[in-house]
């Protein structure tokens, strides 16, 4: 979900499209050899190979398609909820700025790195956290499994908290590994929290109002990231394959094999304990 009106961004091997909020489609696009898309203020930024193209958040209009240089096929994007300075997830992270189009790393870089705003990034690297000025480093704290790739990175409650999620590799009869999230302070790095969830396949954040989902098969677990606790369980249709929230939760996007259905939360009864298969 992204922008004002709460669209939703969606992909398909090469195609993109944005839906409204009332699950109708605004407009698609194609790119080939796309990797990722994502919103990055009026825009939306995909890679394509070694180019970025953009397009109009509003229409899909083409804006342009400029080279960009390597960038690890199995990266990602990762975006700040403060900052419009999207990043490229990968083993070596980096920043991609236009004007001109170009990789940037802030620092000393690190495995995760995640800006708070314009000369100011959170950089995480071997279980340590710091806060990096354009003047050099504020504080330093050990946050997190320093033997553990972070998976995830996230700002919440406007910007104070800072989570970073990892997880360790499945083990033989496993769907997926446990998630491990690690919440700290951004004003100095002191840890809030630790929470630890088995089998989690996918994780989502709200973070305006400091919530995040983890998906775990058919139930997706919705924890408060400022107190470090479980909230409740919400049950979701045999054969999703990806969930998508808004940043207060107030929306969920489900995809399954019948397409994307929008709904509230409200209107996914939490699964019954101990219910017969």
């Amino acid at each position: 979900f992204f922008g004002p009106r709460g669209d939703l961004l969606a992909t398909t091997d090469n195609a993109v499209a944005v839906y409204d909020a009332g699950g109708r489609e605004r407009f698609r696009f194609d790119v080939e050899d796309l990797l990722d898309v994502a919103p990055v203020g009026t825009e939306l930024w995909a890679i394509a190979g070694n180019r970025l193209v953009r397009h109009a958040a509003t229409d899909g209009a083409h804006l342009g398609s400029d080279v960009i240089g390597y960038l690890d096929p199995a990266g990602r994007f990762m975006l700040s909820a403060t900052a419009a300075i999207p990043v490229w997830h990968a083993a070596r992270p980096v920043a991609i700025r236009t004007g001109p189009v170009r990789t940037e790393t802030p620092g000393p870089g690190g495995d995760a790195i995640l800006p708070i705003a314009e000369g100011r990034w959170l950089l995480w690297q071997a279980g340590q956290l710091r806060l990096w000025r354009s003047i050099g480093e504020a504080w330093r704290r050990p946050v997190g499994e320093p033997g553990m790739r972070p998976l995830d990175a996230q700002l919440v409650l406007e910007g104070r908290l800072f989570v970073l999620a990892q997880q360790r590799a499945a083990q033989i009869g496993e769907q997926a590994g446990e998630l491990r999230l690690s919440i700290a302070a951004v004003s100095d790095g002191a840890q809030h929290a630790v929470l630890r969830m088995p089998g989690v396949e996918q994780l989502v954040f709200a973070a305006r109002r400091g919530l995040a989902g983890a998906r775990a098969g058919d139930r997706l677990s919705i924890v408060d990231l400022r107190f470090g606790r479980w909230l409740r369980d919400l049950a979701l249709p045999a054969g999703t394959t990806h969930v998508a929230v808004d940043d207060t939760l107030q929306m969920i996007a489900i995809v399954g094999p019948d397409g994307v259905d929008l709904v509230r939360p409200d209107a996914l009864a939490a699964p019954l304990l101990g219910s017969p298969e």
